[in-house]
């Protein structure tokens, strides 16, 4: 295997190195082995104790939460639990349900669980294979992903009838997953558990940050205990290489690398920002390499995704370019090296990315590089203590909702559809948005006393439902010379896809020309057209947008911000854009340099958790400091992601209204605690302006403010923000 380290001094880059010990997790004290469970079609290897703990809990009936390292086992653990408790219970069909956050995930877990599933009837049921629609009513073992568990379940389909009758729920990566995405897989829960369907749950996490907390809320809405299992990594001894150097021109760089790394005798992961460098990448790199370079992201066809799994577990492949698809536990055998290209936003997905390398038992040495992308990943790579501090950060927390309204409001359509019992909270809300109705069934009053009421869905209600996702209320396509290039949620529309803002789109800049209507409540015929720069009124500054010097903001009517608040903290609300602003990023801060009215639109709906301030006296540029210093520290203190707030600035001279709200319909403010915050937000904003390091900000800070300005915005904020969280809690 090559070093890196002789690597990066021929090319005159400065760097840091890190040397990590290994790490392996306890054999059961009990010398159990894979044939103890039953399983007899795999290698009879000893189980490490949180294993064999993990299948012991499963075997006597209780839902698991298991965290531990990655190629720690966690699979076999669950495989080896539910294999054994169905040995007992043998004349009960199986009927096991395997949920995976990828098609990847899923696909390379496909092939190990047919080892330990061997006689068992299993299907991948997904997006790459929705032929097998028919198979499932005859399957035992399913493998899928939430978005076709929530779609089908809305409507009666053969995958529906299936998970009316499973007897074991097996969710994987759980900490991938928002608050919103867990309020439907809750809502799952709670819906079946009216039709008296109560499958044992198993949860699986390499990375999780709070898992007392999770197992807290799932127990109330399974009305069962989960029990909490915890495990170590399994790591081969590793050095890390910290390019502290701004590079200059980084695809030069990485295109250096890739030739040499693809002669190297192990294989490399290299983590990229976007999907369109990996294709740029590949189409002048790997063509070059006889297959030895290949690509993996989420827009390939299934058929090249598999042949670059396959040619890297076959050791052919010598370099992978990937962005997101191969950071979750995929076996694509020996990895010795890991490249990161730029940081990501969460310390989650740092360790996920690591924890693809040195995971083989054989391997006794693996290497790490690390390179900056962007100003918030260089700031912290040239400094040995705020990389320090990036990496030794705890992951962030998964918040699972006590009561969410993303659960209640699905729980109300598809109650009212199937005719299931209705809870008064939620038929008062939905009711009072417009989504749900009564009507008179004079059919059941023929028959009765009384004067009953049917409860169905609205024309709006309906569109709501038909535009629900796993992934939000409102995904809105983005169409490029008629073409789906990506798509973004309703609640980002409004705040950044509106005409006349520039878009980064899979790292290629676009302006958006237009949308294809301005609905009432985010609607399934919603379409966002978009324009090249070069054909833009935007033409003599398209290469600076190329750039990424040029982005654009909203900026909203202050006289039309309406939030209504109809549960705690989730509300209505609604909001009518006033102008585009452009700007172009300097050294010192952005400066505006053009602005253009948004033609007349309708007000705009969001529905979310949303906390409301009027910041009077005060600049926008200090309410801008105010909200990226307090989603900073409720990040550094509670654990809280960066990317689960959003805030609107609705400026109007020095009376500013800021509205913070949460991007996945979650509650993660219940976690918070005002004086905790508070304390965390001043800390940071008493540090030098030159160490304030905000990673969702696309501007800097310098210069001296109105601390005593900003710390009263922050005070009133995080006093709204934890107020519901009091009651609550």
């Amino acid at each position: 295997m090559l070093a890196s380290n002789e690597i990066l001094n021929s090319l005159g880059l400065a760097f840091e190195v890190e040397d990590i010990p290994g790490s392996e997790p306890r054999l059961d004290s009990k010398g159990r082995r894979v044939a103890n469970y039953g399983a007899t079609t795999i290698p009879d290897l000893a189980l490490y104790s949180h294993q064999a703990e993990t299948a012991d809990l499963i075997l006597s009936g209780e839902n698991v939460l298991l965290t531990s390292g990655t190629a720690s086992g966690k699979t076999e653990a669950a495989c080896l639990g539910i294999l054994a408790k169905n040995g007992i219970t043998a004349k009960v069909p199986c009927q096991v349900v395997f949920l995976y956050p990828t098609k990847a995930l899923a696909n390379d877990q496909w092939q190990r669980l047919g080892k330990y599933f061997y006689g068992y009837s299993t299907c991948r049921f997904d997006a790459d294979n929705p032929k097998r629609k028919s198979e499932v009513s005859c399957s035992e073992i399913v493998l899928t992903n939430p978005q076709m568990l929530i779609e089908h379940l809305k409507f009666s389909t053969p995958f529906a009838t299936f998970l009316n009758n499973i007897r074991f729920l097996v969710i994987d990566e759980v900490h991938l997953y928002s608050s919103f995405q867990w309020s439907l897989l809750l809502s799952y829960f709670n819906l079946m558990r009216k039709k008296g369907v109560t499958p044992q749950v198993i949860l699986l996490s390499a990375t999780l940050g709070n898992p007392k907390h999770v197992c807290e809320v799932a127990c109330s809405w399974l009305k069962r205990p989960f029990i909490h299992v915890e495990g170590k990594t399994v790591a081969a001894p590793a050095r890390r290489y910290r390019i502290t150097d701004q590079v200059e021109d980084p695809v030069t760089l990485l295109k250096r690398l890739i030739g040499i790394y693809s002669e190297d005798e192990g294989s490399t992961l290299v983590f990229l920002p976007y999907r369109s460098l990996a294709d740029s990448l590949y189409n002048s790199v790997g063509s070059l390499n006889n297959r030895r370079v290949v690509r993996h992201h989420g827009s390939l066809g299934i058929d090249e995704r598999q042949e670059a799994e396959n040619s890297l577990k076959q050791g052919e492949a010598r370099v992978c370019l990937t962005c997101k698809t191969l950071q979750q536990g995929i076996d694509v055998g020996k990895i010795s090296r890991v490249v990161h290209v730029g940081l990501p936003e969460t310390v989650a997905e740092f360790w996920q990315r690591e924890g693809r390398k040195g995971r083989l038992p054989k391997q006794k040495q693996a290497e790490s590089v690390l390179m900056s992308n962007g100003n918030w990943d260089r700031a912290i790579l040239r400094s040995s203590e705020r990389y320090q501090k990036f990496i030794s950060m705890p992951t962030e927390a998964t918040a699972l909702p006590v009561r969410s309204m993303a659960a209640t409001l699905f729980d109300g359509f598809y109650c009212a559809i199937y005719d299931l019992p209705l809870e008064d909270e939620t038929l008062r809300v939905a009711t009072k948005l417009g989504w749900l109705k009564s009507s008179i069934d004079f059919t059941d009053y023929m028959m009765g006393d009384s004067l009953p009421s049917r409860i169905e869905p609205t024309l709006n209600g309906e569109k709501l439902f038909q535009n629900l996702s796993f992934y939000g209320f409102g995904r809105v396509p983005l169409f490029y010379e008629g073409n789906v290039l990506d798509e973004m949620s309703y609640s980002e529309a409004v705040r950044a896809g509106l005409p006349g803002c520039i878009l980064q789109v899979d790292g290629s800049p676009y302006v958006v020309g237009g949308w294809s209507k301005y609905p009432a409540v985010p609607d399934p015929d919603l379409k966002i057209y978009l324009r090249s720069p070069e054909n833009s009124a935007y033409a003599n500054i398209a290469d600076e947008i190329g750039k990424g010097i040029i982005f654009s903001r909203v900026r909203f009517d202050t006289q039309a911000v309406f939030v209504n608040k109809l549960h705690g903290a989730f509300s209505e609300v609604r909001l009518r854009p006033d102008t585009v602003n452009i700007y172009r990023a300097t050294e010192n801060k952005p400066r505006k340099i053009r602005w253009h009215p948004v033609k007349p639109v309708p007000e705009l709906p969001l529905y979310t958790n949303c906390f409301g301030y009027e910041a009077k006296v005060a600049t926008e540029e200090e309410c801008e400091l105010a909200v990226h210093v307090l989603v900073h520290a409720m990040r550094e203190e509670f654990s809280i992601p960066l990317n689960n707030y959003v805030h609107i600035i609705a400026a109007d001279g020095f009376d500013n209204k800021i509205l913070l709200y949460e991007s996945s319909w979650g509650d993660t403010h219940l976690l918070l605690r005002a004086d905790r915050l508070l304390a965390c937000a001043l800390n940071l904003l008493d540090a030098p302006t030159d160490e304030l390091i905000l990673p969702r900000c696309n501007q800097t800070f310098e210069g001296e403010f109105d601390k005593k300005t900003i710390t009263r915005i922050m005070t009133e904020m995080i006093s709204e923000m934890t107020m519901e969280s009091q009651v609550r809690g």
